[in-house]
């Protein structure tokens, strides 16, 4: 095995390749001397490849989505945090038949307003994409909004994207809640062939139904107006989401998604 060497006479540290002593060309030469440790080695190497129990998957997918959500939160234009999140998602979809259960439930044990909100958008049709200094100050502009839409007027939070070639809804919604200078112009923070569209590439992470049964938001003081208001998502269970693995074969087809718009 070759392992990194300190080389360096001054303060700059520089390295070379280097063999174990047990590695070196001599020592291979002059054959085994430690069978117990050669013979040992394949079963290592299995230990290394076995698989993982589903939960231990699923425990390890739920973390990779909550720390993409996180970095949503304090840059809420990230196009690779989406991705990062969905990527996971797909992931706990492919083990739903182990878990007992479908993609649909997954979702609906896991999925929060903000992974509709920040859907995933097309990172080469998207100007969303190349605004780098979007603020946390701004995600939560973003999600206040789409928490009085979904529970006021029952309708379907919308994407953080371009609309209309901009972002006037929420930069009018800061205004008429006192965060005006929270809200800031979209800046080209990185080269971006979509800078001039008029129209953002189409999100391809489900489109949610409205729902207010989430039991992670809450309506702000004073209330929201709830009268009539029903919900298509069925509320998400107590506890762990993680179910005991099924004995059934069946597989759950991926979930489908739209091809990015133009």
């Amino acid at each position: 095995m070759r392992i990194a060497t300190d080389t360096s006479d001054t303060q700059v540290w520089t390295a070379k390749n280097a063999w174990e002593d047990t590695d070196t060309p001599a020592a291979l030469a002059a054959g085994p001397t430690d069978e117990a440790r050669i013979t040992a080695r394949p079963g290592q190497l299995a230990a290394l490849l076995t698989d993982v129990p589903p939960a231990q998957k699923v425990t390890a997918l739920l973390g990779q989505i909550a720390d993409a959500r996180a970095h949503l939160l304090a840059v809420p234009a990230s196009c690779a945090a989406r991705e990062r999140r969905e990527h996971a998602f797909d992931q706990l979809y492919e083990l739903a038949p182990r878990l007992g259960k479908t993609p649909a439930q997954i979702d609906a044990e896991n999925r929060q307003l903000s992974d509709y909100v920040f859907a995933e958008l097309s990172y080469g049709q998207s100007r969303t994409c190349c605004w780098d200094s979007t603020t946390p100050a701004m995600a939560e502009i973003i999600l206040a909004r789409a928490a009085e839409e979904e529970f006021s007027t029952c309708t379907a939070p919308t994407v953080f994207r371009a609309h209309g070639g901009g972002y006037q809804i929420w930069k009018d919604w800061a205004a008429a809640h006192g965060r005006a200078e929270d809200w800031l112009e979209w800046s080209e923070d990185e080269p971006c062939a979509r800078r001039g569209a008029r129209r953002t590439s189409r999100p391809t992470t489900p489109r949610r139904r409205s729902a207010r049964c989430l039991d992670d938001w809450r309506p702000p003081p004073g209330g929201l107006n709830l009268t009539g208001c029903t919900s298509s998502i069925p509320t998400r269970s107590s506890g762990s989401s993680v179910a005991p693995p099924s004995s059934s074969g069946a597989s759950v087809p991926r979930r489908p998604r739209p091809p990015p718009g133009r």
